[in-house]
This record gives structure tokens, C-alpha cells and sequence, in this order.
């Protein structure tokens, strides 16, 4: 099996998926892997394989993914193990698995990465059940990384970038450190674009200097939308937008026997597009073209298919 990293070019990507040889299909998943059409290449990726698990990892099936990891030993698969254990939550488990590694730049950058997110989510856990909720079982317990000497400067200022987020709900403190940061490299374009986000200076950001993920994040804080995906980098107010979290909201329709206004209950995450269906139909004032219409913007399949059986009873029912 190729390793993911060795195709390099999107056209020769484009062209191996083209082929239909029956021997090439493992090939043609690691193709589709790079073009992000992970849905078609778990078709192609043999089954158990690494692929496969990096497939649903990309797909946020993390237990299906974890399933397959947990078969498997290696420096590639405690890679990928922490990063699925990063994404559920289990920000101290993920650091051992991946601390158990030769350390290396790559590897500190992203230790530093999850202890940050660890260390957050401790400090945040009395006013956000979201995204950042760390699991209760776990302990905070991380190495000191300060020690390490990097051999890339760009890797120590990424290290030192992600260090900055052990202190992202405290904004003046978030916004000096980002500060203190530029000042050491002015040159550095993501702490920079951070900067002017945390601090609401959108004209000055250069969008062509931005990925997808930031591009996104960016329209979030500018109030041009409402779907955000990882709404951590380049959050403006973060302590205020996580006011809006899942947690509150849930916390506020019980507390209120759910009488509350759907309209007025944020659309950032499955539970919360769930939760205005459930006001919705719960105070009768949500009609099926609306239940359809949050039904497009959940993500999760299975849930989506569950409410489309009901719409479809509530239609044959009228019928």
C-alpha cells in the first residue's frame, strides 16, 4: 500500500480515479482521499486498512474509525489514534498516545495543540457544554513541552500560535499574547489574520490569504453565517459565542418547559437544529416546509433520516 502523503499532484489524483482497472482500487481511494471525496473512496480502500480508518475519521465516524485503529500498532496509527481521540474529547488520552512517540517538530506542534485544547476546556467547562466539553473521566495531567529545541522556525511559531489557546477565553490576555507574538514575527500571516479577527478588524484581512476552514470562521464573526464547522480558530468573543452553546440552549428550552421562540435558538450544530424542531412542534407553530428545511442543514445522516420518516408520516397522514 502507498502511503497518503506520496501522490502529490490534484491532476494526477484526477487521473488515477479515471482508471477502471480492478487492481488499482486501493490506489484510487488514496486519489480520492486527496481530492476530500472520502464518501467515494471508502468504496475503493480495503477493508481494516489505514485508509479506511482515516476515511471515517474524516467523515467524524470516530468510533468506527477507533474500531479499526485499535487492530493496528505503529507510528501511523498512534497518529491517527490521537487525532481521533482529539476530536471526541479525550484531549489527555490523546496526548499520551501521541507522547508515547519519537518526538520530532511535527509531533511537539501538535502535542502542544491538544494541551492547549485540554486546558481550555478545564478552564471552560462551568459555562460550555459544546464542542469543548472534556470527558469527566479523564484527568488534566500534560508534559512540559518547553523544553524541546525545534529545528524549524516555522514549527516553533506554530507551537507557540497554539500555545496562545490555553488562554482563548480570556480575551485581553488571548489578544497581548497574540500580540507579543506578532511583535517576535511580524511576517507570520496567521497569527496576524488571528489578530485582526479576535479584534473585529475584518476590512484588513486579506481573504485570499485564508483557507476554507478560516474563510468560513471569518464570515461566522461577520455575521454572513451561521454553519461553522470549528468555530475555535479565529473566533471574535469567544467567551460570548459559547454562550451559545449547545448546553445553554438545552439548559434554558427545559428550564422554560420549552415555550421559547425556535426562531431565536442558534443553527450551528446538529443538537441546536434539533432542538428548534422539537420547540417547533412542541408549541405548534413550526410548519413541514420548516421542519424540511432544518432537515437540509443537519449533517448527521442518521438523524436526517429519522426526521425524513417522520415528514413522511406527517404528509401520508395528511394524505
Amino acid at each position: 500500500m502507498i502511503d497518503i502523503n506520496n501522490l502529490q499532484s490534484t491532476e494526477v489524483h484526477e487521473k488515477i480515479t479515471k482508471l477502471e482497472l480492478p487492481e488499482i482500487g486501493p490506489y484510487k481511494a488514496v486519489a480520492l482521499i486527496h481530492l476530500d471525496k472520502y464518501q467515494e473512496a471508502l468504496k475503493y480502500c480495503i477493508k481494516g486498512s489505514y485508509e479506511s480508518a482515516y476515511i471515517y475519521y474524516k467523515l467524524k465516524k470516530f468510533c468506527k474509525a477507533l474500531k479499526i485503529v485499535n487492530k493496528n500498532s505503529g507510528e501511523k496509527w498512534d497518529v491517527l489514534k490521537s487525532q481521533i481521540l482529539y476530536r471526541m474529547g479525550f484531549f489527555n488520552s490523546a496526548f499520551n498516545c501521541l507522547s508515547k512517540l519519537p518526538r520530532d517538530d511535527d509531533i511537539v506542534v501538535n502535542l502542544q495543540a491538544i494541551k492547549s485544547m485540554g486546558i481550555l476546556t478545564n478552564n471552560v467547562n462551568n459555562y460550555v457544554f459544546h464542542k469543548l466539553y472534556i470527558k469527566k473521566r479523564e484527568e488534566i495531567n500534560y508534559d512540559n513541552l518547553e523544553n524541546y529545541k525545534f529545528k524549524n522556525q516555522s514549527s516553533y511559531q506554530e507551537y507557540l500560535y497554539n500555545k496562545t489557546f490555553e488562554v482563548l477565553d480570556k480575551k485581553e490576555q488571548f489578544i497581548n499574547d497574540l500580540k507579543k507574538l506578532l511583535e517576535q514575527f511580524p511576517n507570520n500571516l496567521v497569527i496576524k489574520n488571528q489578530l485582526l479577527n479576535v479584534e473585529g478588524n475584518f476590512d484588513e484581512i486579506i481573504q485570499a490569504d485564508l483557507n476554507k476552514t478560516q474563510r468560513s470562521i471569518l464570515n461566522y464573526n461577520m455575521h454572513t453565517s451561521e454553519d461553522i464547522d470549528n468555530n475555535l480558530h479565529f473566533l471574535a468573543n469567544f467567551r460570548e459565542k459559547m454562550g451559545d452553546s449547545q448546553y445553554k440552549w438545552i439548559k434554558y428550552a427545559g428550564e422554560n418547559n420549552f415555550k421559547i421562540d425556535w426562531n431565536k435558538i442558534p443553527k450551528s450544530t446538529d443538537a441546536l437544529n434539533i432542538l428548534r424542531i422539537l420547540v417547533g412542534l412542541i408549541n405548534k407553530n413550526m410548519n413541514l416546509k420548516n421542519i424540511k428545511k432544518h432537515m437540509n442543514i443537519i449533517k448527521d445522516s442518521n438523524i436526517k433520516g429519522h426526521i425524513e420518516n417522520y415528514t413522511d408520516f406527517i404528509e401520508n397522514d395528511k394524505k
